[in-house]
């Protein structure tokens, strides 16, 4: 029916596994205003400042309706969310893709193992002892420098309208015809007009403890220091690494330079692959807990 309409007319695009959230507005008629949705997914609601929210749980386009009227007349506008798979934040990866680059780390792994078995035969065992503690140097490095960032904090973005309903008394939706309000501070929430988003403080929160990132932070900062500082005496020390492998893999001397590779490649590896799944993974593990 005539005199009211929705905006906006286009919902913005869901992701797989992380919360959803879209305000809808309504365009003439008299508050207060009833919500409901027709023909929704079961992970989609609609409470009654018109804020559609939920956390999709697969990548679908999916189409329902919102249906809303006042005292005197209603409206139903039809949608369709579209949404896609989850994402890495960084590369754009998805989690079929996330799980390839495990894949390819592992077989890496494996065929790193099989040629330094196979080099030094007569010492196999040998030689993956010191593949498997080289590459266990390589993942701890690799751990250390890929710790997500907490940003946590005490201000959390919300649309305006959310937030002045919030802060009104009883959170009831405030009247269109009302004056636009420059700033709201009531029952522990803050609006400031000038965005479309606001920062609210709530009275009491708990803080993600940081330690972890604080001492990875420190440790990287430490290793990268003295790498350029004393690189000198790191290759010495290199150079009597590879002495030592060599000398548990046999006495011919081209155990040296199979000694140097066998470093090499294990620890590369070993923090690459730490590297990747550590930012790939446990990122977004990080994320979803922080997000409940």
């Amino acid at each position: 029916m005539a005199g009211i309409e929705l905006t906006p007319k286009q919902l913005a695009k869901a992701v797989a596994g992380r919360p959803y959230s879209q305000q809808l507005n309504v365009v003439g008629g008299t508050a207060p205003y009833s919500w409901s949705l027709t023909g929704h997914p079961s992970w989609l609601s609609i409470d009654s400042n018109g804020i559609l929210s939920g956390t999709p749980t697969q990548a679908r386009t999916t189409s329902f309706t919102v249906d809303v009227r006042d005292s005197q007349s209603s409206v139903s506008q039809k949608y369709d969310l579209v949404v896609e798979g989850a994402t890495s934040a960084y590369w754009n990866l998805t989690e079929a893709d996330a799980r390839i680059v495990a894949s390819a780390m592992a077989v890496a792994l494996v065929l790193g193992c099989i040629v330094a078995a196979i080099g030094a035969w007569y010492y196999w065992l040998e030689a993956l002892m010191w593949a498997g503690a080289c590459s266990a140097v390589g993942w701890i490095g690799g751990f250390l420098f890929g710790i997500p960032r907490s940003l946590a904090s005490d201000d959390q973005p919300v649309p305006m309208a959310q937030a002045v309903a919030a802060a009104a008394p009883g959170g009831e939706q405030q009247n269109q015809a009302a004056p636009v309000v420059a700033g709201v501070q009531q029952g522990g929430v803050q609006a400031q007009q000038g965005g479309q988003n606001v920062s609210v403080r709530t009275q009491s929160s708990v803080r993600v403890n940081t330690n972890l990132e604080q001492i990875s932070d420190w440790l990287t900062k430490i290793i990268v220091g003295v790498t350029l500082v004393q690189l000198r005496a790191v290759l010495t020390k290199l150079n009597d690494a590879a002495t030592t492998i060599a000398a548990s893999l046999g006495s011919n001397a081209n155990r040296i330079s199979f000694a140097y590779a066998l470093m090499l490649y294990f620890s590369m590896t070993g923090f690459l692959g730490s590297y990747l799944l550590t930012r790939l993974f446990l990122q977004r593990a990080f994320r979803n807990v922080d997000t409940g």
